[in-house]
């Protein structure tokens, strides 16, 4: 009997819609039949859509016999399938954060990375021997991940879509009031970002946030 992948759930996160081109989605891979899987290089999961772009998690359990080696993978990536969705033809750059999660594995960690659509293409994952180990360890028939994806940057040509999400605004903006300031107008909450334009090399700009700043100034 051959092992299957029952369930994959990709859902908007936050209110953001999964049609928007700067998405949050939140996808859960359920995997049964693990220990003959666990057997094979890669395991593939389903792809799922975040955005216009689509992404894909792989599993590959024997990574720990890489022993840290730099061209052994790790055991856990998030891929950019390039095949399908919306990809603009000269993409500079793409920066994704993406959250993984298991509780089976005691998994939870974080990236943020910004590289190319052919970097995506081969993925990213936390390099983590704890991951690698807890993968390769895994005895059980089921296994749940879960990664919630979001897209933050798009550099193409003469064109840079910056998104930056923020939480707690409130207490961000109770804790900027707090801090003495004799200009009157600082930022401690900032994000550096790139257009590309005809210029060899790319123009660097900066976005600051003023959450104390109202109508009155």
């Amino acid at each position: 009997k051959q092992p299957v992948l029952l369930r994959s759930v990709s859902l908007p996160f936050s209110g953001h819609g999964g049609r928007s081109r700067m998405a949050t989605v939140s996808h859960s891979w359920h995997i049964e039949g693990f220990r003959e899987l666990r057997e094979r290089a890669c395991v593939y999961g389903p792809e799922f859509q975040a955005g216009d772009y689509f992404f894909q998690l792989q599993l590959h359990p024997h990574s720990h016999r890489g022993g840290g080696r730099p061209d052994r993978p790790d055991a856990l990536y998030l891929t950019l399938v390039a095949e399908l969705g919306s990809v603009p033809p000269k993409l500079h750059g793409l920066k994704v954060r993406a959250c993984f999660r298991s509780e089976r594995l005691g998994l939870r960690r974080t990236i943020e990375v910004k590289d190319t659509a052919e970097r995506w293409r081969g993925g990213f994952g936390p390099r983590d021997d704890d991951v690698n180990g807890s993968v390769a360890a895994h005895e059980e028939e089921e296994l749940d991940l879960h990664v919630l994806v979001e897209i933050l940057e798009e550099d193409t040509p003469r064109h840079t879509v910056l998104r930056w999400p923020l939480d707690e605004f409130e207490a961000l903006r109770a804790g900027h009031s707090s801090v003495p300031c004799r200009a009157g107008f600082h930022a401690f909450h900032w994000r550096r970002f790139e257009v590309f334009g005809l210029a060899p090399s790319p123009i660097a700009f900066r976005a600051e946030l003023h959450p104390c700043i109202d109508a009155t100034g």
